[in-house]
C-alpha cells in the first residue's frame, strides 16, 4: 500500500481534490512546470496528491507548496504503479488525476479504470510526440490508449496538431494550455547578483544564451556556428548553461573553430533566472520542442530573443516573430543574421515582459481548473 503524509485531509468529504501522478527519475523543465502549478492551486484552495513512483524523490523540495500531500508509491518501474494508484483512488477518491509526462498516463489511465471509480483522468504532454514517440509500441499506446482520458491537455497548438494528424486522435478530445512559467519565485531569482564574470555591468562585449540540456534536441553546434559568424563581425560571448551527453563534442567544436576565450559551457545552475535577466541576447536553437519554457522564461524577464522557427512552442511564444525573429532550423546563417541584428536593434524590454504575462502561473492555473472541472462554485467564490 502506498505509503502516504496526509495533511489532515481524510479519506471522505473534501470541497476539491486532485491527484497529480509524476513518474520521474530526474529534475528539469516538466517537474518544474508541475511544481508551478501544484502550488497555485494549493493557493485556489485545492488539496493536491502528488503521487510519486520510480525514483519517488520530491522534485524542487524547498520550492514546493508544503501543504502538498505526498505519497510515495513504493515502485521502481513504470508500470509496476498501476495497482498502487488503482488502490489509491479506491481509498481517496479524488475529483480528478492529472497525468504528468508520457509515461505517467499509460499508468493513470489502467489504474482507473481498475479502479472503477470513475474518476476522471486528464492527460498532461509536455513534449511534441509527433517528434518524440518513434517506438512501435509508444505510438501504440498514445493512440489507442490516450483517447480514453478524459482529456489530453498539450502546451502548444503545434503539439496538438501534431498528436491529432500523427496518432489520429479526435480534436475535440485535446485542449491547449500553456506551461504556468511566471511567477514571484521567478522575478525573485531573476533579481539575484548572476554568478558568471561575464556579466558584470561593465562588460567588454554583449552576452548571447542558450539555456538547456546538452542534447541533439538543442542543436547547440547550430548555435556555435553562428556565434562564429556574429563574432566575426564584432565582439560577443556565448554562454551556454547546461549538461548533457554531448558535452565532449560541442567542447571539441569549439577548440576546432578557436572558440574557447568567448564560449563557456558552465554547466548547471540551479539559477539561471540571474543570468538570464543580464544576458543581451536569449538564443534558442532546438530542432524540437514541447513548448520553451526557457523562451517564454527570457521573454518574461525582457531578455531580448531569437528562436529556431522548430516544431512546437516557439513560433506562439513569440507570436509568428513579432517579439522576436523566428529562423529555419539548423540554419546558420538565418541564426548569424538574427541575433547580430537584434543585439544592435534591441526591442523595448518592457513589451517582451507584457507578452510574457501569457503565462503566469495565476492564469495558467486557472485554465487547468475550468478544464478539469475543479473551478469554484459559485457559493464557494461568496464566501
Amino acid at each position: 500500500m502506498p505509503n502516504t503524509k496526509t495533511n489532515h485531509i481524510s479519506p471522505g468529504r473534501h470541497p476539491k481534490r486532485l491527484a497529480i501522478l509524476m513518474p520521474s527519475r530526474s529534475w528539469g523543465g516538466i517537474e518544474r512546470v508541475i511544481v508551478n502549478l501544484i502550488n497555485q492551486l494549493s493557493i485556489s484552495g485545492i488539496q493536491v496528491d502528488l503521487l510519486l513512483s520510480r525514483d519517488r524523490e520530491v522534485p524542487y523540495p524547498e520550492e514546493l507548496n508544503p501543504n502538498t500531500n505526498v505519497i510515495d508509491l513504493g515502485t521502481y518501474h513504470k508500470l509496476s504503479a498501476i495497482l498502487p494508484v488503482a488502490r489509491y483512488l479506491q481509498k481517496f477518491k479524488p475529483d480528478a488525476l492529472l497525468t504528468a509526462k508520457d509515461h505517467g498516463a499509460n499508468v493513470g489511465i489502467i489504474s482507473a479504470e481498475l479502479s472503477r471509480t470513475n474518476t476522471p483522468v486528464f492527460v498532461s504532454i509536455h513534449s511534441s510526440l509527433s517528434q518524440t514517440v518513434t517506438k512501435f509500441t509508444r505510438k501504440f499506446w498514445v493512440k489507442h490508449l490516450y483517447p480514453r482520458a478524459n482529456a489530453i491537455i498539450t502546451v502548444s497548438q503545434g503539439a496538438a496538431r501534431g498528436l491529432c494528424t500523427t496518432f489520429k486522435i479526435k480534436p475535440e478530445k485535446v485542449h491547449v494550455i500553456y506551461n504556468p512559467i511566471t511567477n514571484q519565485s521567478l522575478f525573485h531569482l531573476a533579481n539575484e547578483s548572476p554568478n558568471h564574470p561575464w556579466l558584470l555591468n561593465n562588460r567588454s562585449a554583449p552576452v548571447i544564451l542558450g539555456v538547456g540540456r546538452l542534447s541533439s534536441s538543442k542543436d547547440f553546434p547550430t548555435l556555435i556556428k553562428a556565434f562564429k559568424k556574429v563574432r566575426e563581425e564584432m565582439p560577443a560571448r556565448l554562454l551556454i548553461i547546461g549538461e548533457g551527453e554531448k558535452r565532449e563534442y560541442l567542447e571539441n567544436l569549439i577548440e576546432e573553430l578557436g572558440l574557447q576565450n568567448d564560449v563557456d559551457l558552465p554547466g548547471f545552475y540551479s539559477n539561471p533566472y540571474s543570468i538570464m535577466k543580464k544576458a543581451d541576447l536569449f538564443a534558442l536553437s532546438s530542432a524540437w520542442e514541447g513548448f520553451g519554457n526557457v523562451l517564454a522564461e527570457a521573454i518574461s524577464l525582457g531578455t531580448p530573443a531569437v528562436s529556431t522557427n522548430c516544431p512546437s512552442g516557439p513560433s506562439e511564444i513569440l507570436n509568428g516573430g513579432l517579439y522576436g525573429p523566428l529562423v529555419p532550423v539548423g540554419d546558420v546563417d538565418s541564426m548569424a543574421k538574427a541575433m547580430k541584428e537584434v543585439l544592435v536593434n534591441p526591442p523595448n524590454p518592457e513589451s517582451l515582459r507584457k507578452a510574457g504575462l501569457r503565462f503566469s502561473q495565476e492564469n495558467i492555473a486557472l485554465e487547468y481548473q475550468k478544464i478539469m472541472g475543479l473551478s469554484p462554485s459559485e457559493d464557494e467564490t461568496e464566501k
